[in-house]
Order: structure tokens, then C-alpha cells, then sequence
């Protein structure tokens, strides 16, 4: 199997506080992982280091074998053109229809007047409708963001993330806000994209049984460091009372 992610003995802190300590695994292409651990175990840092959204102190991320934390901007910029990112609040306007909502990764690729008047070609418009059909809600494209609900708006994330047709797509608690039912549809939307589009798709999840209901492997953050990275088949019960459990 191809290896898309490797991270070797990440260090992040923030001021005098360590906040990741020698975070080392690897993730293959094609495959969805889950993280999990406690409010404050490391989760959100870990994913927007993974990102090149944070800095590291010290250690490796290399995406197909070229390590990011390494990178100039520019050069980082270009490697982070073949990810996204679905942030905990989303990141919806409201006061733009939900069409305009999944074109604005194209945005980056335009001059400044395109921009100004916010000029897309044919094809992106096309690309953001098959975005939406894919989540299931192209029959709202035309609609103000701001009168779509909670689950609405997070299928129009999870639009957004695939419109630039990305290798690896992260998603920081993307069911944080929604119920059982509503989550359960979200998950099912990634597993979809990621059977049929071979998608890579990184996932931090408090909702530990699903989880394991809709990940290949879990991995379990405690106090900064990795409790373990096992396949979902193989967390047990004991696996997960340890990680929650407070010393």
C-alpha cells in the first residue's frame, strides 16, 4: 500500500506547554482514520499541524514522501492544494448562495479582478453542482447559506472539500454538532467518497462507536501522546475506558 501520510517524532508546544510528544505513525492512501481522545488531548493540533495549518517544534510530516514542515511557503501552499480541510465551525457564509459556498477553493487559481467579481468558469460551476449531488443537496445550490440547517451546512463543507478534487481531506469534529441520525448520514456520505473515490480521509471524532462503525484504523490520543493505532476491529471496551480514564 502507498503511504500518503508519515509523521516521525512530532513535537508541538505551545509557549512552555507540550502539547503533541513524539507523534509517530503512517497513514496509506485510500484509508479513513479516525482520532479520538479526551477535550485537550491533542486532536485539533494534531490535525492542523497535518494540514500545515501549525507549525511544528520538531519531527517530520511528509505527504508522499515530501516533508511539509521542510517547505517554503509557496512551496507548502502547493502541496496543501491537494488537501482539505473541513474546519469544527465550518467556515459557511451565510449571505451567499451554497453554490458560491463550495466555489470558493477555486478562488485561489483566479487574478485579482476574477476574484473581484467573482468570475468561475463553466466547469467549476459544473464541478460544485456534482459536489453537491454527491452530499445530496443540489437541489438547494441557490440558496442562502444562512436558512440551511445544521446538517445542511455541513454537507456544504464536506461539498466544499471535495470540489477541488483533493488526495486527502481532514475534518476536524465534523458531526460535533448534529444528532445520531444526522451524523450517522454525514459518516455515511465520507465512507461513500472514500469506497468510490479512493479518498484518504482523516476524521477527529468524539463519538467513539461511530468511529469505529465507519473507520479502517483509530488512533487514540492521551495526554499528547499516542495511547495506540490499531484497526477499528480491534479496539475493545478496555481499549477505550483506558483513554478516557483520568489518572
Amino acid at each position: 500500500m502507498e503511504t500518503i501520510i508519515e509523521v516521525k517524532n512530532l513535537v508541538k508546544n505551545y509557549g512552555d506547554k507540550q502539547i503533541l510528544k513524539n507523534i509517530s505513525f503512517n497513514i496509506n492512501k485510500g484509508e479513513i482514520i479516525s482520532i479520538i481522545g479526551e477535550s485537550g488531548a491533542g486532536k485539533s493540533t494534531l490535525m492542523r499541524c497535518l494540514n500545515g495549518l501549525e507549525g511544528i517544534n520538531s519531527g517530520s510530516i511528509k505527504f508522499y514522501n515530501t516533508d511539509i514542515t521542510k517547505l517554503k511557503e509557496k512551496e507548502k501552499n502547493s502541496i496543501k492544494k491537494h488537501m482539505a480541510y473541513v474546519f469544527q465551525d465550518l467556515n459557511i457564509i451565510d449571505n451567499i448562495y451554497v453554490i458560491e459556498n463550495v466555489l470558493i477553493p477555486f478562488l485561489n487559481r483566479k487574478n485579482f479582478i476574477q476574484v473581484l467579481f467573482n468570475q468561475f468558469s463553466k466547469q467549476e460551476y459544473e464541478r460544485a453542482l456534482y459536489c453537491l449531488e454527491k452530499v445530496g443537496i443540489s437541489k438547494l445550490a441557490y440558496t442562502k447559506a444562512k436558512y440551511l440547517s445544521g446538517g445542511e451546512k455541513q454537507r456544504v463543507a464536506i461539498a466544499r472539500s471535495l470540489a477541488p478534487n483533493v488526495d486527502l481531506i481532514l475534518a476536524d469534529e465534523p458531526i460535533s454538532s448534529l444528532d445520531e441520525k444526522n451524523s450517522t448520514q454525514i459518516m455515511e456520505i465520507f465512507k461513500r467518497i472514500n469506497i468510490k473515490k479512493n479518498k484518504t480521509i482523516i476524521l477527529n471524532l468524539h463519538n467513539v462507536e461511530i468511529a469505529k462503525k465507519f473507520s479502517d484504523k483509530i488512533l487514540a490520543l492521551k495526554n499528547g501522546e499516542i495511547f495506540f493505532y490499531k484497526k477499528s476491529t480491534e479496539v475493545n471496551e478496555d481499549d477505550i475506558r483506558k483513554v478516557y480514564q483520568t489518572s
